[in-house]
């Protein structure tokens, strides 16, 4: 669903008192969640709608990925089947852009970060990423191109695989975060450029 679409009216979301049917608990209960999730926004009297993620939500987004992605190298360096299944997720991100399947890039790109940060083994860490993923894919539909979104990170994710199989932890450190800090760029310039047509292609 791309940001600002309408998700429940707001009398399917009534509030405290009011006596809910089955139906209704359910929606209640999937928008909390939602919201919980920093996913939509619920505007008394108008309903529930995908939230449009905005400059300071990538900054805080960005902010936090520099923060706990580091930990996923130091969990994944030397462990080489994390190594392995990293490397299978770039090559699957790759055949897909080749055959121009953008959308599947975008799937690819998001389960190599969540395998990267799942060498933690940490249910609090995966919990945070989790979230911190959801709210990045809004922030991706954002992007008028999902092409030029994508495509530059294809070979920075092998060149992370590449240092992370070479054990230099280093090195991957820095490329990680230089990576972090253009892909947040990107995301900030993307926000300024007019957009072609109505709403970006989105999942």
């Amino acid at each position: 669903m791309k940001p600002t679409a309408y998700v429940a009216k707001a009398s399917s979301v009534p509030t405290s008192g009011s006596k809910l049917g089955k139906n209704n608990w359910l929606k209640t209960r999937a928008a909390a969640l939602l919201a919980h999730e920093r996913l939509v926004d619920h505007t008394l009297h108008r309903g529930v709608y995908v939230r449009t993620v905005t400059a300071e939500d990538i900054r805080a987004i960005y902010r936090t990925r520099r923060l706990v992605e580091p930990l996923g190298v130091e969990a994944t360096i030397g462990d080489e089947a994390a190594i392995a299944e990293l490397r299978d997720l770039v090559e699957a991100g790759e055949s897909a852009a080749a055959g121009n399947e953008w959308e599947v890039v975008d799937t690819k790109d998001i389960d190599f970060h969540r395998r990267l940060m799942a060498g933690c083994d940490s249910g609090h860490v995966s919990t945070m990423v989790e979230q911190l993923l959801a709210e990045l894919r809004l922030a991706f539909l954002r992007m008028p191109d999902r092409r030029a979104l994508h495509e530059p990170y294809l070979a920075r994710n092998r060149r992370l695989v590449t240092l992370l199989d070479a054990g230099d932890r280093s090195r991957t450190l820095i490329e990680l975060r230089d990576y972090l800090d253009t892909a947040e760029g990107h995301l900030l310039a993307s926000l300024d450029q007019p957009r072609a047509g109505s709403d970006p292609a989105g999942d």
